[in-house]
């Protein structure tokens, strides 16, 4: 026991205290001393210090005592501040979904508020006056809506915003139809609709004046709140090219008579005519010839028929060919239409019995009975014909036609034949 500096004095034992225990001395850590037993402490207060006295000699090294008890815990200090942040670990794996939770309740429904709809938007004014209408009007030129021919329309609309440019673009299609207006009340309930054709566009100080044509719709109120929607027409196509000629149409109905034109001059003397029961005759003078397998007009061999007449032809004279191979047709060729016509002619040939022919049975188309053996002589062949002319609605001319069988070659009537025709009704 450490009891340095203080005096040691007899103390006799404490009041109570057993006798029989063994007192022992301890130093407490303020330097006062305490008597004590196994059992009960007693406090010992220090005295005063004595003078100090000479140091004693170093004593020797006592024997190392043996290891005391663990002490009682000693006082909890003060937390220390906290160390730095240590890095970020990595991302752990995604835990699993867990359960849906149930579905909340349905939120409260509002209604937003009314949008504009589409167009220009204007407001309407019933004034009819030719003027520039002020921002954002426009205005009609007849109160009643039927009779309404312009709509003035300013170029500011409700917002301040000039819309002249795309105004005047309404009237750019080439079509005639320039394009449709539709003017609409912009408020939801309100149905006041009109629509309306554009025809011409015209630019003013401050607004654009619509000739319009009315399609339909009601007059919107003063004041009204509206919007104008504009539909342009396409413009005109090409033209296409042109399409081939259609058929013929039929005659179309006879035209009234014109008037009367003035008497012209005294024409040539024409063929004779032929009265009622009474003939016409002729009398070939110059040897008629002819090579082609087209019909040729006989010389002289032409008479006048009247509308509605019925006339009998009958032919005498000499033919001849220039080769005996090649026969010979007549016909008679009628300038209109007629109801019925037709020519036969019989010749001889130089065969004995055998006879060459034609036969036509419309007008001028005829057919040749062919021939091996027709004679070339110059004298010619005798040849008989018959032939009639039923006339229709309107008169006209019959001429004899004559054509060769063998193209090339020469077929004659040779002069001094004849006809007769005589009028049959």
């Amino acid at each position: 026991m450490n009891i340095a500096g203080h005096h040691i004095i007899a103390v006799a034992t404490p009041t109570g205290a057993p006798a029989d225990v063994g007192w022992t001395w301890s130093e407490t850590a303020t330097g006062s001393l305490n008597l004590c037993t196994s059992t009960s402490p007693y406090t010992w207060v220090a005295g005063g210090a004595g003078p100090t006295g000479p140091t004693g000699p170093t004593g020797p090294t006592g024997p190392t005592g043996a290891t005391g008890g663990a002490g009682a815990p000693g006082v909890t200090g003060p937390t220390g501040p906290t160390g730095p942040t240590g890095p970020t670990g990595p991302t752990g794996p995604t835990g699993a979904a867990g359960a849906a939770g149930s579905t909340g309740p349905t939120g409260p429904t509002r209604a937003g508020a009314q949008g504009d709809k589409g167009g220009l938007r204007f407001n309407f004014s019933t004034t009819t006056t030719d003027s520039d209408p002020g921002q954002g009007i426009f205005r009609y030129n007849n109160v009643t809506i039927g009779s309404v021919t312009q709509i003035f329309i300013d170029d500011l609309d409700v917002g301040g915003v000039d819309v002249s440019a795309f105004v005047a673009t309404w009237d750019d299609s080439t079509s005639t139809i320039k394009g449709y207006l539709v003017v609409k009340s912009n408020a939801n309930a309100d149905a006041t609709v009109n629509v309306w054709r554009i025809d011409s566009l015209t630019d003013a100080a401050g607004y654009t004046k619509i000739g319009v044509t009315f399609i339909s719709g009601a007059l919107p109120s003063d004041t009204e709140a509206c919007t104008i929607e504009f539909s342009r027409t396409g413009d005109l196509g090409t033209a296409g090219v042109t399409g081939p000629t259609g058929p013929t149409g039929p005659t179309g109905p006879t035209g009234a008579d014109g008037v009367t034109g003035p008497t012209g001059p005294t024409g040539p003397t024409g063929a004779d005519g032929i009265d009622s029961f009474s003939t016409h005759k002729f009398v070939l003078a110059t040897t008629f010839s002819m090579s082609s397998t087209g019909p040729a007009a006989v010389t002289g061999f032409v008479f006048t028929f009247a509308a509605n007449k019925a006339y009998q032809v009958d032919f005498v004279g000499l033919v001849t060919s220039a080769a005996t191979t090649c026969g010979l047709a007549f016909a008679l060729d009628v300038s209109t239409g007629v109801t019925q016509v037709g020519f036969q002619h019989v010749s001889p040939l130089s065969v004995s019995g055998a006879l060459l022919g034609s036969s036509s049975i419309s007008d001028g188309a005829n057919t040749v009975l062919p021939t091996t053996s027709f004679s070339s002589g110059a004298g010619g062949q005798m040849a008989i014909g018959k032939g009639f002319v039923f006339a229709g609605a309107t008169g006209g001319t019959a001429q004899l036609t004559l054509r060769s069988e063998v193209s090339g070659t020469a077929v004659s009537v040779v002069s001094g034949s004849s006809w007769r025709v005589m009028l049959m009704n």
